[in-house]
């Protein structure tokens, strides 16, 4: 998160016209907060849901009395702290604690998985959405003509409003939609 969400805040706020930074702003730390949330409360249950499961899987292979089964259940919410109940045998009491871990591991496993996809879809649509090329704007204290010298092209081809290239004919770029 941390590599991405400095340069995507930095796209955002350099794709905004100045009148309209304080709205970017405002739009890119909302979106930021309910995803966040969305991601902590979905990924969350996600990982309870298979570490129950797999719990009751384990905790099936093993030979418990209904109290002891029921009294682990009731501290699923620990996850990997759960505490198994002290009147276990030593034997019995490390086949629950590996069940734990097992389970613990699953449901980790689980939610890095989807983690990990939905990274994979953002990349998809970042690859489908972007233009393939993007020229960079001459920069405030450059010409656009020397910019253009940099880059071997002409100054016709470049926006009349903005500098960017705009592939010839000195028609508007609608880079990000600051031109016209």
């Amino acid at each position: 998160m941390a590599i991405t969400v400095a340069p995507l805040t930095t796209v955002v706020m350099n794709s905004a016209g100045q009148d309209r930074v304080g709205a970017a702003s405002g739009i890119n730390n909302a979106v930021a907060r309910v995803a966040g949330v969305l991601a902590i409360a979905v990924l969350g249950s996600v990982m309870m849901n298979a570490f129950g499961r797999q719990l009751d899987q384990g905790l099936a292979k093993i030979s418990l009395t209904p109290d002891v089964v029921h009294s682990i259940q009731a501290e699923r919410i620990k996850l990997a702290g759960l505490e198994v109940p002290a009147s276990l045998d030593v034997n019995t009491r490390a086949v629950v604690l590996e069940a734990v871990r097992d389970a613990f591991v699953s449901g980790f496993r689980l939610v890095i998985l989807i983690c990990a996809a939905l990274a994979a879809a953002g990349a998809a649509i970042v690859c489908c959405s972007v233009p393939k090329r993007i020229t960079p704007r001459a920069l405030p204290d450059q010409g656009v003509a020397e910019a253009d010298n940099k880059s071997g092209r002409d100054r016709h081809d470049c926006c009349a409003d903005c500098g960017a290239w705009a592939g010839g004919g000195g028609r508007s770029c609608k880079l990000f939609r600051r031109c016209r």
